[in-house]
């Protein structure tokens, strides 16, 4: 396991350093991705510090399947039931940071990563695709709206 306690997203998971956090359990946390391929692209982050997929402990496991629905839930109320959910784990996988985290990424037929009747995922930041840029008050605004999701399902 990686040393990688000093990364950005290990900060954000034991929140020492502001994030836009719309759901937390016992062992993952979500925010919203602030350079999104897509309006409401997410992170889960894991609260302990994790490099890979492989490195999750049986209680991390059972929480990551609970998170990926909750999260995916909360996304479909605000962006509709379709989305990709991916995770690069390892450098062949072109995994850009060393912490376990997952993308979910709502998706509708002709959003930006469609080429004609082709979807794209381009998630790997080597692939150059240009990511979006939404000001700080839309990221408060999406934030808040998907934080009440969230209270609506608990």
């Amino acid at each position: 396991m990686a040393d990688n306690a000093n990364c950005i997203l290990a900060k954000i998971a034991r929140e020492e350093i502001p994030a836009h956090i719309f759901y937390r359990n016992k062992e993952y946390l979500a925010i919203l991705d602030v350079n999104p391929i897509l309006p409401g692209h997410s992170l889960i982050l894991p609260r302990r510090n994790i490099t890979t997929i492989h490195d999750l402990d049986d209680e991390q496991k059972k929480w990551l399947g609970i998170s990926i629905y909750d999260v995916s839930q909360i996304l479909a109320s605000e962006f509709g039931p379709d989305i990709s959910i991916l995770n690069t784990s390892g450098k062949g996988a072109s995994q850009s940071i060393e912490y376990f985290h997952i993308h979910l990424i709502p998706r509708y037929v002709g959003d930006r990563l469609w080429d004609g009747d082709k979807s794209r995922m381009v998630t790997d930041r080597s692939s150059d695709f240009p990511r979006m840029s939404p000001n700080p008050a839309e990221l408060v605004e999406l934030c808040a709206k998907l934080k009440n999701h969230y209270d609506a399902m608990r």
